[in-house]
């Protein structure tokens, strides 16, 4: 469903905001935001607390209360959280037995719901959830940035044409962001270092958690899963793109 045109302004202004045009604008715009400090920082402060919600939601999933919030003493976020709370899985237990009540006449999104079921059962249950609870900062900025960057693509759920170059430039900041962020670990010893001992030391941040505490491998190692991670939300969102019908050009 196509929506309403005002006035033939807002009509000028879908036809100059098509889709290749939202696209390369809002790549040029994030390029830009990267490599300028100061014109990057309201996407900065968003992909902060993208990477915050991240952390809380996924905490959440897994009974563990969270809350997220800035960091004012070293910049950035931090997300606190307490232990898992068993009480907090009956609800989220309870609404995967709706949904599978729900689907019941459904096969095929049965099956497919019960093998989520099974998957997700095995992360609450194990400690594996926590490594997954550490890795959805950034994979709450790769999530969001591929729902940005379809959103920019097909139209869809915008009011004004001009918000699609906003949403390429969002969601393509985050995504390339994350890529450029790993990559320096990947390549950089000194800033492996520097992100080891950042927050005072300790060696407590996400990545270095998981590759120290749960994975027993290199802060590298993980560097390189989270650099292929960032690959694949652009491709994804431009394959969904492809197989909706676009609302707009």
């Amino acid at each position: 469903m196509h929506p309403p045109k005002a006035n033939g302004k807002e009509s000028l202004a879908a036809r100059l905001w098509s889709t290749p045009v939202s696209l390369i604008a809002g790549l040029l715009l994030a390029l830009l935001t990267l490599v300028s400090r100061w014109i990057g920082l309201p996407f900065s402060m968003l992909r902060t607390l993208v990477h915050e919600l991240g952390h809380t939601v996924s905490a959440w999933a897994f009974g563990q209360p969270a809350i997220p919030g800035f960091d004012l003493v070293w910049g950035g976020g931090i997300t606190l959280h307490g232990e898992q709370k068993v009480w907090l899985l009956v609800p989220v237990f309870g609404a995967w037995i709706a949904l599978l009540y729900h689907l019941r006449a459904h096969a095929r999104a049965l099956i497919w719901t019960v093998l989520a079921l099974v998957a997700y059962a095995l992360l609450a249950l194990t400690p594996a959830h926590e490594v997954l609870i550490l890795f959805m900062g950034h994979g709450g900025e790769l999530l969001f940035g591929g729902l940005f960057v379809y959103r920019a693509l097909s139209g869809q759920a915008v009011i004004s044409p001009w918000e699609r170059p906003l949403y390429a430039t969002a969601g393509l900041y985050n995504v390339l962001s994350v890529a450029w962020f790993s990559l320096r670990l990947v390549r950089d010893p000194d800033y492996r270092w520097a992100y080891g001992m950042a927050k005072g030391g300790g060696h407590w941040m996400d990545l270095s958690r998981i590759a120290d505490n749960y994975c027993h491998c290199s802060l590298q190692a993980v560097a390189i899963a989270l650099l292929l991670c960032s690959l694949v939300p652009v491709p994804l969102a431009v394959w969904l793109w492809r197989r909706s019908r676009p609302i707009m050009g």
